[in-house]
């Protein structure tokens, strides 16, 4: 079962972090773990997809990154399960919202795990030109 988590301006401040800002470098790491022990991902692939609606196909989706691609998503500790998803102006600087996510990881075995699921949020920025 995947973990619910929210990547809202709420929840993150909760948890110490700054919210996350439409059209700002943002890097999120994240830690795989199977009941609190981590997933070693040599050989995985991770894909982290936000939609406008839950039901919308992955081709209709607001972001779509994936780990072959390592400036969307980078594992950067393969045997403690360690991974960054980069957040850049050019995919995010339209993401002013609410919006459903999922993170979901293929190991070598072919398992696939929901990592997380639940709601992120870009809040809007009062400046909108960018020197």
């Amino acid at each position: 079962m995947s973990v619910r988590q929210d990547l809202t301006a709420e929840a993150l401040q909760a948890l110490g972090f700054r919210p996350i800002h439409a059209g700002d470098d943002y890097d999120l790491t994240i830690t795989v773990q199977i009941d609190s022990v981590a997933v070693d991902l040599t050989g995985a692939t991770a894909w982290f997809t936000v939609k406008e609606d839950a039901i919308d196909t992955d081709a209709n989706a607001k972001l779509a990154y994936k780990s072959d691609q390592v400036t969307e998503i980078e594992f950067t500790d393969l045997i403690n399960g360690v991974m960054k998803i980069y957040f850049r102006e050019p995919t995010t600087k339209d993401l002013e919202g609410l919006w459903p996510y999922d993170l979901q990881v293929k190991i070598s075995s072919g398992t696939i795990i929901t990592v997380g699921r639940g709601d992120i949020e870009f809040l809007a920025n009062l400046t909108r030109e960018i020197a």
